[in-house]
């Protein structure tokens, strides 16, 4: 989460605007019409942390759908709409015993 501002091209005297839940067109493979669908990534959400896991195509990984942890809804940089969803991605675990 450190590194999110240089990702973005933004700096220290930039401001992000952020937001808590995004609503977007979910592409789902049973439907063939797209779905209305809310993330949601927020610190205090009904008195508790609410980050959605989501599925989603990576262009660095292609073919292969990759999970991970909505961490960060941004919705412009210094006043210029960009949205943008921050992922923590996820990796597959082996089980453990117990």
């Amino acid at each position: 989460m450190q590194e999110v501002a240089e990702l973005l091209g933004a700096n220290n005297r930039q401001h992000l605007i952020t937001a808590n839940s995004l609503k977007f067109q979910a592409v789902l493979g049973w439907r063939t019409a797209g779905l209305d669908q809310h993330i949601r990534a927020a610190l205090d959400l009904y008195r508790k942390p609410w980050y959605d896991h989501i599925v989603y195509r990576d262009a660095e990984f292609p073919g292969e759908p990759q999970m991970g942890l909505v961490r960060l809804i941004v919705r412009a940089v210094d006043g210029k709409r960009r949205d943008v969803i921050i992922v923590q991605r996820t990796e597959a675990a082996n089980p453990r015993k117990n």
